[in-house]
């Protein structure tokens, strides 16, 4: 488990009181959920099985419903509208409009998921997130609001949790991340907070446990801190987004569930069995409440730290204002901009923006007044300094406090008095400008008035470098009296203000995205002479597979709406704001002028609205661009209302990273455009007030890069050079589109810029032309690294080519940048014919959500695609369009990637071959990867869907695409778009991408003509697997089903019939290392995942009643495939035909005992994992927990053998005894022998005499 240091302390729990709940006679409450809106709150009672109206002040009973069973959830889903969540798996939807009157809408049936529901929380508008328990394995589902409709259903532990009667699960959704907290009495493991990404549920992102941990309730407040209620230990946790634990709360009483109203800022938890609702209210602390940058703060938990840790070191408050002017071409962007400046403007005149003209500190707004006056040149620079001599304040008065002892060198403060004089007492590392326009390097050694010099005095010793210190702090002494007249003599305020002006031609477009960003105030200028539906005829759009069209006046308002919106952040609708300008309005007639006005913006909110995107426009003004328009104030009022409203409006930074912020500005102002990292490091380490180390200094260039003020990737190849002024690599991937200009002064590159504009490819001899040293000596001598960048942002791609062999052999000496392509693509790449010789998977779609996918981010896929692909040919000409290309995977495989409106298509194809799954899944987990990452990197909150189109669609159409998620929970869809109704087996769509995902249906068919193991090791691992591992698994879950009950657990059970366990001990059908499963010796619970086909068969076979004869005929044929496949084994081996038979009927067995095990998800699952081993190559992590088994077991067999060994020599020794023992008995015999004979001799003997005697 990850813990916060206590720096990240984020909350403490201030308790505010109490709210006592009136309850009906006679009832003992117990509160399963509560919501509050406006001021009544609603709880769900778990003992009187009702929903429960209740005044916010006083707590006053005003109405109550019953409900048809009991309550285990609430949500709220509108403001008068309710989803309570009942324990017998139904969702009911009720109306409480008026106070008094609760209604029932309607009943969500979803018992085919979960056999509890627990928990309930609203997604959007159209589903909720459903969370509950199902066969002893929790569950959490997306469910459709209107029928009812199951979208995907996720298991949330990955596992069984032994009883499900005494358990419970909580959800909560928060940007995109699903919250769970699981909690059982029978199996602490599983006790804890799960967090799924709710477009990528596949892994959590992260679980959170500790011992002893009970926990009943989630949520997650504005803030995306997450609180969950533990009631075995009275308090609540607080986590980070990410996991981490900041603190633990301890309350004073059991919290059971929780609530967070975020209109009031606070919490509510309810108690068990009391009708008395505390509330909290959340106090951030001080470091937290103070505005930490979100690009900060969505960066890593070290980085994060430093930046705290800066900030206790001191810190000043930033108030910036970004102003983005953007809009079609020719509707006077430029002209506003400069009206706005104060600039002169000759009317008669126009000029085009070529990319974007940033005007940095040409503006500001002083903060109490909100008066926009125009700054003169250097004012922002001197504004800094004095900003600077106020940390040095600060500094002289904490070192001052901590030498009163000793005297120090550095004593004292800064002054006003000691201005005036010339005498302060710190240094900052700020020079006079640098006159270069080249990258600065660093010499070994500089004059000593050298500018370099200046800004990196060299420092030999301890006193040298404090002369040093006084010596550059008198420069800015220096400095700021000689621009006293330009210094603010009051202690007011201002606000920066940067202006970006947009080019409104759409080849720029691609540029563009890169720049765009929520902190920024948009103006999208209209002109309004122009009818909405007006085709814009000079200026081309190349949007997708069409190619070249032309837009109408409301497609490029809504594509720069919906782009703007993409900007927005997850957790701040509404931002970015935009202000609608109008401009032109001199030309429409003054008797209709504002009627028109008036109905030109309702009917752009009439195109905007049920859109997203719509709520970002906060303001509608018109200018007339031909004079200083009175209005223009009304504007600038406006920009700064809403700048102030912006979140990071008064964040803080740390006040040690101005000095050096200061010392980029001053060389950037002096022309520097790129400086290496060495030199950026030097000017630092140069002054008392620095950054500390580099890991610090790390930080403190991504997070510029993040503000957009320089360029930094801090990976290698690139991060020892930054980019200073960001429109510098703006101006450089203009200067190669607009490359048409340079082409008449050299015809010899006429024939590259034709090629570069038709196909995109960019060849070097183009770049060498348009860089040349001659006009533009900046971007020749930093060529490599502005390709580089370029490459980095996916602007451009390095083509590869490939073998026969599908070796590389080369890289081509030029580059491809799909944001030049024009021309539509063919529709026989788009639809190909199907030939009896190809095969083609299914059409993979990636879906934006919001309907809304910009073409920059498409252009940039490609290039992805282009640097790890080659690109297909035909004729020698290169397979790529406008919104479409085609790669080569391998000699026989090719993709084709293809995009229409808000879909991106992508299908992979194979002549005269079978075509390979595994390289489909590798193709779609590239380009959701990449996607994501794009995405990531522009700051984009785009989202979206993985779909599958109908195989009867042609080409993009996107009139008939089916959710991945509905797919994989449904054995068929119908269709209803090409005529007459079908029906598509959702196998046969998913099985080329989701080879887990195929149905039960075709997994228990013959499966694939080839059969991916290849080898007959493969084949005979699959098959082992197959038995030993999924095998396994079934009869696990089929044990289960007969044994365990909601009053029973396996452990019961095994205790209830131990009689009939000894016995089969007795009689050797088991083992003692077996009962030390089922009874471990250590008194802990029998653990079911140890239990091995052997072991499961004889519990069947004795112990398990209720079994009919298929699932006893099976199970006995498993365990004897089982030991003639595994156990009796001679060799690791099996060949084709084998392969075939054996797979086909085990296979067939699992799958039938699958659907005995009362689970059709589980039965999906395992489905799908039989399917998986037929075309998959088992790890080589099986191959060796398989030979450790049997080596294990060879080796117990060698002990046996011993033993036997020792006693086969004991009996032998103890024959040899024997034997020596008969040898004596048998001499003895013969004695005896002899003797007996002598006597009978003499018997005879004495007879004789007798007779003779006688006679």
């Amino acid at each position: 488990m990850a813990t916060a240091t206590p720096q990240e302390s984020a909350c403490s729990l201030v308790e505010d009181g109490t709210l006592t709940l009136q309850t009906e006679a006679g009832c003992v409450p117990y509160y399963n959920g509560i919501v509050v809106t406006e001021d009544i709150l609603l709880v769900i009672d778990y003992n009187a099985w009702n929903l429960q109206i209740h005044r916010r002040p006083d707590g006053k009973l005003m109405s109550s419903h019953r409900l048809e069973f009991i309550p285990n959830g609430v949500c709220l889903i509108s403001k008068t509208d309710v989803a309570v969540c009942l324990w017998n798996s139904t969702i009911v939807i009720l109306s409480f409009k008026s106070i008094d009157n609760i209604k029932l809408v309607k009943t969500l049936n979803v018992k085919s998921v979960f056999d509890d529901c627990h928990s309930v929380a609203k997604l959007n508008q159209d589903k909720l997130i459903v969370s509950g328990v199902k066969n002893a394995v929790f569950y959490w589902c997306v469910v459709n609001l209107t029928d009812g409709h199951v979208h995907s259903t996720h298991n949330v532990c990955g596992g069984g949790i032994g009883i499900y009667l005494n358990c419970s699960s909580h959800i909560a959704i928060k940007n995109g991340t699903v919250y769970i907290s699981c909690w059982t009495s029978d199996s602490t493991v599983v006790n804890g907070v799960y967090a799924y990404d709710i477009y990528n549920p596949h892994t959590p992102k992260f679980v959170y446990r500790v011992d002893a941990f009970r926990p009943t309730s989630i949520m997650v407040d504005e803030r995306n801190l997450i609180y969950v209620c533990d009631l075995n230990s009275k308090s609540i946790h607080q986590l980070t987004d990410s996991g981490h634990l900041v603190t633990t709360h301890t309350l004073s009483s059991f919290p059971y569930r929780i609530l967070y109203d975020d209109k009031h800022g606070v919490l509510y938890t309810t108690s068990k069995d009391r009708n008395v609702i505390t509330v909290y209210r959340l106090q951030y602390s001080h470091q937290i409440d103070s505005v930490i940058p979100a690009e900060v703060l969505k960066m890593d938990s070290r980085s994060l730290q430093m930046y705290k840790e800066a900030l206790n070191e001191g810190k000043e408050k930033v108030y910036n204002i970004r102003v983005m002017v953007v809009g079609q071409y020719g509707v006077g962007k430029t002209t506003l901009i400069q009206r706005l400046l104060g600039k002169h403007i000759n009317i008669s005149e126009r000029h085009s923006t070529d990319g974007i003209d940033v005007h940095v500190e040409c503006s500001k707004f002083s903060l109490p007044a909100g008066e926009w006056t125009i700054q003169e040149k250097d004012a922002e620079k001197y504004s800094r300094l004095q900003r600077l001599v106020k940390i040095l304040n600060e500094r002289a008065q904490k070192e001052s406090k901590s030498e009163q002892e000793g005297k120090s060198e550095l004593d004292g403060q800064v002054t006003s008095e000691e201005l005036d004089n010339g005498h302060p007492h710190y240094d900052l590392p700020v020079s006079a400008e640098l006159n270069t326009n080249q990258e600065v390097e660093l010499p070994t050694s500089q004059p000593v008035d050298s500018p370099i010099a200046r800004v990196v005095p060299e420092v030999s010793s301890e006193r040298e470098a404090k002369e040093n210190k006084k010596d550059t702090v008198m420069e800015i002494i220096q400095l700021v009296n000689e621009h006293s007249g330009n210094l603010e003599k009051s202690t007011v305020e201002y606000a920066a203000l940067a202006m970006w002006d947009f080019a409104g031609q759409y080849v720029f477009y691609t540029t563009h995205q890169t720049f765009l960003t929520s902190r920024a105030i948009y103006l999208l200028v209209i002109d309004l002479s122009q009818q909405i539906k007006d085709l814009i005829k000079d200026d081309e759009c190349f949007l997708d597979t069409e190619g070249i069209k032309l837009c109408k006046v409301h497609d490029l308002i809504e594509i720069w709406m919906n782009s703007i919106h993409s900007c927005t952040p997850s957790s701040q609708p509404g931002i970015p704001y935009v202000i609608l300008v109008g401009t032109h309005v001199d030309k429409i007639p003054e008797n209709c002028r504002q009627r028109v006005i008036d109905e030109y913006f309702v009917h752009i909110c009439e195109i905007l609205s049920n859109k997203p995107a719509a709520l970002h426009l906060v303001d509608c003004i018109t200018i007339d661009n031909t004079q200083v328009d009175p209005r223009l104030e009304q504007l600038k009022k406006r920009i700064f209302e809403l700048a102030k409203q912006q979140p990071h409006w008064g964040e803080e930074k740390p006040a040690r990273w101005l000095p050096l912020e200061q010392a980029i500005m001053t060389l950037k102002a002096s022309g520097v455009k790129v400086a290496p990292l060495s030199l950026i490091e030097e000017i630092n380490r140069s002054g008392s007030v620095r950054i500390e180390n580099k890991d610090e200094m790390d930080l403190f260039l991504r997070f510029q890069h993040e503000m957009g003020t320089i360029l930094y990737f801090s990976i290698e190849g690139l991060r020892k050079k930054i980019v200073l002024d960001p429109q510098w690599l703006i101006d450089a991937q203009k200067s190669l589109i607009t490359a048409g200009t340079f082409i008449n002064k050299t015809p010899a590159i006429v024939s590259k810029w034709c090629e570069f504009k038709k196909s995109g490819k960019l060849a070097h001899e183009l770049i060498d032309a348009v860089w040349s040293k001659e006009k533009n000596p900046e971007f020749h001598d930093n060529k490599d690294h502005i390709l580089l960048l370029m490459e980095k942002l996916n602007i451009i791609a390095t083509p590869r080519t490939y073998d026969q062999e599908g070796k590389e052999v080369k890289v081509e000496n030029y580059f491809l940048a799909p944001c030049m392509l024009s021309d539509a693509t063919p529709r026989e790449i788009i639809s190909p014919k199907p030939l009896p010789e190809m095969e083609s998977s299914s059409v993979l779609c990636y879906v934006f959500i919001e309907q809304f996918l910009p073409a920059p981010i498409f252009h940039r896929l490609v290039a992805a695609c282009v640097a790890h692909w080659p690109v297909a040919k035909k004729n020698s000409g290169n397979l790529i369009y406008c919104g479409c290309c085609v790669f080569d995977l391998d000699l026989h495989h090719r993709l084709t990637v293809f995009s229409r409106n808000h879909v991106i298509f992508v299908r992979v194809t194979i002549m005269g071959k079978t075509l390979s799954f595994q390289l489909c899944a590798e193709v779609k987990e590239f380009i959701t990867m990449t996607l994501s990452k794009i995405i990531g990197n522009l700051e984009q909150s785009l989202q979206f869907e993985l779909h599958i189109q109908c195989p009867k669609s042609v080409g993009d159409s996107v009139s008939s695409l089916f959710c991945v998620a509905d797919l994989q929970s449904n054995e068929a869809v119908p269709c209803h778009s090409h005529g007459d109704s079908h029906v598509i087996l959702s196998s046969d769509l998913l099985r080329f991408w989701f080879q887990e995902q195929e149905s039960s249906n075709v997994a228990s068919s013959a499966g694939p003509s080839q059969p991916h193991p290849t080898s007959d090791t493969d084949r005979f691992m699959s098959i082992t697997y197959l038995l030993v591992d999924v095998g396994s698994r079934i009869l696990r879950k089929l044990l289960c089903h007969h044994t365990v009950t909601p009053a029973c657990t396996l452990d019961q059970y095994l205790a209830n019939n131990m009689n009939k366990i000894n016995s089969l001990l007795k009689r050797k059908v088991l083992h003692q290392s077996q009962m030390d499963i089922l009874f471990p010796p250590s008194g802990a619970n029998t653990n079911i995942e140890d239990y091995d086909v052997t072991l499961l068969s004889a519990l069947f076979n004795n112990i398990v009643p209720g079994l009919n004869p298929t699932e006893d005929n099976m199970i006995k044929s498993l365990r004897e495939d089982r030991n003639i496949l595994y156990g009796h084994a001679k060799s690791c081996k099996m060949n084709a035909s084998e392969y075939q038979t054996c797979w086909s009927s085990i296979s067939s067995t699992l799958i039938t005992l699958s659907q005995h095990c009362g689970d059709p998800s589980f039965q999906n699952k395992m489905v799908q994992e039989i399917q998986r081993t037929y075309v998959s190559v088992i790890p080589t992590g099986f191959y060796l927990d398989i030979h450790k088994t049997w080596f294990s077991k060879i080796e117990t067999a060698e002990g046996s053998l011993e033993t036997v060994k020792g006693s086969l020599e004991t009996v032998q020794g103890s024959l040899e005894t024997v034997q020596g023992s008969l040898e004596t008995v048998q001499g003895s015999l013969e004695t005896a022998g002899d003797t007996i004979k002598a006597l009978k001799a003499r018997v005879e003997a004495l007879e004789l005499k007798k007779v003779d005697d006688e006679n």
